[in-house]
């Protein structure tokens, strides 16, 4: 068992430059969550290959986190706000297609993208518009902005590198935000459930793997950070749609526990495969059977001799 961890904390890391460290992150470990390890090498052999890709909703999420943890200085920097793509279609017409690239200074659709872009990307006003009124509620609010406020700037969107203490892999995380005077670890999330149904928060907390994540980061920011005492990991959410509320959900010792355990389980998992060097798929036949619920749903006709 590995007792000891090597830790290196880095500030100011660019993220595609994290994403190329070939360190096991939360996100990479979750595949394993629903997938087999054979889904998983297929995953890191492809963001190997390839340059990062990211989903609208991704897209629009980075812009987001950018923007509410480094502020429109820096995020101008790497966005431009365009109204929508400057080409002309065949028939001589303004093109009316969303701008994803900036070539030249020139916003441009995937369809009309003519040479290499800009190390900067093209995004809709619209877009931007949404993203700065989502921080403005950050901002105008009480207890988020407060704690937000608390975390300094060098201390936001820490990159930490570390060696799993029990498992001895190579991992990774990128934290939000860390408060060293609250002991808090902030991480936002935006929501598309209406502020105010926690039981639906809870859902969706569980189903997309933050309580993995949070154990995740807890553990780096223990490792990279021991003597200070990390005292909760605060969700920060915010509403993707009017009117934008946002609030604070620390997870509680029995989540970070359930996540502990998920994390570790997949971690295991995972460092089998590396040592054998084999990541198998899914069994070639396997009999499936009904969920629990379902067998439920008609638990009288089951139990019914004359159905």
């Amino acid at each position: 068992m590995v007792t000891k961890s090597n830790v290196e904390i880095k500030r100011d890391l660019p993220f595609d430059d994290y994403l190329s460290d070939p360190g096991t992150s939360q996100s990479m470990l979750q595949i394993l969550r629903t997938g087999t390890p054979r889904h998983y090498y297929h995953s890191i052999q492809e963001d190997a290959k390839n340059s990062r890709t990211q989903t609208e909703a991704q897209a629009f999420g980075s812009l987001f986190h950018l923007l509410a943890l480094t502020g429109e200085e820096n995020v101008l920097k790497h966005y431009a706000r365009v109204e929508g793509c400057s080409a002309t279609t065949k028939q001589n017409k303004q093109c009316l297609n969303e701008a994803k690239y900036w070539v030249d200074k020139v916003p441009l659709c995937g369809r009309h993208l003519n040479g290499v872009p800009d190390n900067i990307e093209a995004v809709s006003e619209d877009k931007y518009l949404t993203a700065e009124a989502m921080v403005d509620s950050i901002n105008n609010s009480n207890l988020p902005s407060k704690l937000l406020e608390s975390a300094l700037p060098e201390d936001r969107e820490i990159s930490i590198f570390f060696d799993h203490p029990r498992f001895g892999i190579q991992c990774k995380a990128r934290i939000d935000a860390l408060s060293f005077s609250t002991g808090a670890i902030i991480d936002i999330k935006t929501t598309s459930t209406t502020i105010g149904d926690d039981e639906q928060l809870s859902k969706d907390i569980y189903f997309r793997g933050y309580h993995i994540q949070a154990a995740w980061y807890l553990r780096a920011a223990k490792l990279a950070f021991p003597e200070t005492e990390w005292k909760t990991y605060t969700l920060l959410f915010v509403e993707k749609t009017p009117p934008y509320i946002s609030v604070l959900r620390p997870l509680d010792d029995e989540y970070l526990r359930l996540g502990e355990i998920e994390a570790d389980s997949m971690v295991e998992r995972l460092s089998i495969c590396i040592h054998d060097d084999k990541y198998p798929g899914p069994p070639e036949i396997d009999t499936i059977k009904p969920l629990d619920w379902m067998v439920r749903k008609f638990e009288d006709d089951f139990n019914d001799p004359s159905v």
